[in-house]
């Protein structure tokens, strides 16, 4: 057989091995993030803002694609959105102590607001736009609360107490301020019964009265939001047990479950401010919850999030330790 026979039927072979890439190279899976934390809503109640694996996300409140607001080697977390939607609060330690910094939120750069040696976790928007709700122990023995103006940084007390006063959220009419009082130093502790315990208190923004106790349960009521009445308050309870979401009035009264079943603790609730939905953190995921519904007929659901991204470093890092700090250490087998 001549060398041309062979070069000619060895053609028809290597046009049939050509196939498409597609069919070489398959994608893998996509699977929900697990440990997605702080989720916050946009006002409408349609877009999600969350920390990831330390940085910043949007997404749909539906689920899907996420998008990444941040990018650094800093730990990102506690987004709230601004009245508006047009821009995120949050809490960074970019810059060493935690401080509050603003980002649009579209993306963009980020910029500091917040300067104190002591650290600083901002909660909420005021109505206004330009002033923000902020916990610190900058002034006094415990944590307060503060309302701070953006464009010149000042800040005015509006709760001290010989207790912490922890995750406040300001009315939408911006009268009322509702926050979490009590001493447990673990605040993600289950069942804990006992004087240390958190309670929900409501205080007028203008400091006419003293604060007012509105939760009597002797278990952990935590992270209260308000509904767009400026009446309704929601928050966790560990009253029936697991923590799950409760609501009732500013006035205090008769207090109700928003959810009866819940695989795991609900914890740092936030609502979005047209009132359509609640969201928060649960058996490591994102959930939401229409607190509109009967807690017969509402159940949570979880939002699917897709967080597309590469690792952001080298697998491996190799670092040079002298001195006596080394503990522990294990040989590989090799």
């Amino acid at each position: 057989m001549s060398r041309a026979t062979i070069i000619l039927l060895a053609v028809p072979c290597l046009l049939g091995a050509v196939v498409p890439l597609g069919a070489q190279l398959q994608l893998p899976p996509e699977q929900p993030i697990r440990i997605g934390r702080f989720p916050a809503l946009s006002p409408d109640g349609k877009s999600l803002c969350f920390s990831w694996q330390g940085n910043l996300w949007t997404s749909p409140a539906s689920g899907g694609p996420a998008a990444r607001l941040t990018a650094n080697e800093s730990y990102d977390s506690n987004p709230r959105w601004s009245p508006d939607g047009k821009w995120i609060a949050f809490n960074s330690d970019r810059e060493g102590g935690s401080q509050v910094f603003l980002i649009p939120a579209v993306g963009g750069a980020a910029r500091q607001v917040t300067y104190h040696s002591s650290a600083t976790a901002v909660s909420d928007w005021f109505p206004d736009g330009q002033s923000l709700l902020v916990t610190s122990g900058r002034d006094t023995r415990r944590t307060s609360v503060y309302r701070m103006e953006v464009p010149s940084g000042r800040l005015k007390l509006l709760v001290s107490d010989d207790v912490n006063c922890f995750f406040p959220s300001v009315s939408p009419d911006g009268k009322w301020v509702a926050f979490t009082r009590g001493e447990l130093v673990d605040t993600i502790r289950k069942n804990y019964r006992g004087a240390a315990n958190f309670d929900i208190y409501v205080s007028p923004v203008d400091r006419a009265s003293a604060p007012r106790r509105i939760t009597e349960s002797d278990k952990n009521d935590m992270w209260p939001v308000w509904g767009p009445d400026s009446k309704t308050l929601y928050f966790t309870s560990e009253r029936a047990g697991t923590a799950t979401v409760w609501k009732g009035s500013r006035e205090g009264g008769k207090q109700e479950p928003v959810l009866s079943q819940v695989p795991d603790a609900v914890r740092y609730l936030t609502a979005a401010r047209n009132g359509s939905a609640l969201a928060f953190e649960c058996d490591n995921r994102i959930c939401t919850v229409a607190p509109t519904q009967s807690s017969k007929q509402a159940s949570l659901s979880e939002v699917p999030i897709l967080c597309r991204t590469d690792e952001r470093g080298p697998r491996t890092t190799f670092a040079s330790i002298n001195g006596t700090t080394v503990q522990e250490f294990a040989l590989s087998p090799d």
